[in-house]
């Protein structure tokens, strides 16, 4: 087993999941990486496991667990699984092929700043520079690493009430990640150019009128900073 495991959280969008699990196989030292699924059973299960265990093993749902508590399932058992990181993501997000490197060197940085959460994938900037990032108080869940100290001590407990409006009404488990990143004064390391993009134009929280606001502006799934990670992170943004 690899100290690093990546889960994805998969129902049944098949055209998605299949883009999805093509852009990991092109990712460099992705054989340093466990795979794993956490599929939910739909009547798409038989492909959606075909698909899945392309990259590693696929473990099925015995019921539905929805899109707020199969996350929270699946990384729960990744880390019970023994692995030091986990990498989230999902069946409709594709990466760039750089983005091991990318988690392992934020990962690193992560791990020296008590008040760095953990790591994004995703950018809302354009950036222009592979090697560039930044902490930001803005958690986005399009390919994350929480810190196994942060979701051992903190996230994973608070994961469904965090969720969770004032009033009581359910949000979701983003907005309940950035609420616990801002009560606890938080970061996440945040690359300027975006090693993920959302390709799900339907799904649970998606439709086509706001799909090209949540793609990765800076995306291109061939992006690498070709060894030099990273010449520039500003440390002090947001502090």
């Amino acid at each position: 087993m690899n100290s690093i495991g990546v889960v994805f959280t998969a129902f049944h969008r098949q055209q998605y999941f299949r883009e999805a699990v093509e852009s990991w196989k092109l990712v460099a030292g992705r054989h340093s990486v466990d795979f794993h699924t956490f599929l939910e059973p739909s009547n798409k299960s038989e492909e959606m496991h075909r698909i899945g265990s392309e990259l590693g093993p696929v473990h099925h749902n015995e019921i539905r667990l929805g899109v707020l508590t199969n996350p929270h399932h699946a990384i729960s058992k990744m880390f019970e699984f023994g692995y030091d990181r986990v990498i989230v993501t999902e069946e409709d997000i594709i990466v760039s092929r750089d983005i091991l490197e990318y988690f392992s060197w934020a990962g690193d940085l992560a791990d020296k700043h008590s008040d760095i959460l953990g790591t994004c994938a995703f950018s809302p900037q354009g950036g222009v520079s592979p090697g560039e990032a930044f902490i930001s108080r803005h958690f986005d869940p399009l390919c994350w690493s929480p810190k196994k100290s942060f979701w051992e001590e903190t996230l994973r407990q608070n994961w469904f009430s965090a969720a969770k409006s004032p009033d009581g009404q359910g949000v979701g488990w983003d907005w309940g990640v950035n609420r616990t990143t801002k009560s606890l004064n938080g970061y996440w390391v945040t690359p300027s150019m975006s090693r993920s993009d959302h390709i799900g134009v339907y799904g649970e929280h998606m439709t086509p009128d706001i799909y090209e606001t949540r793609r990765g502006q800076s995306f291109h799934g061939e992006t690498t900073a070709d060894g030099y990670f990273w010449l520039s992170v500003d440390l002090s943004y947001g502090r």
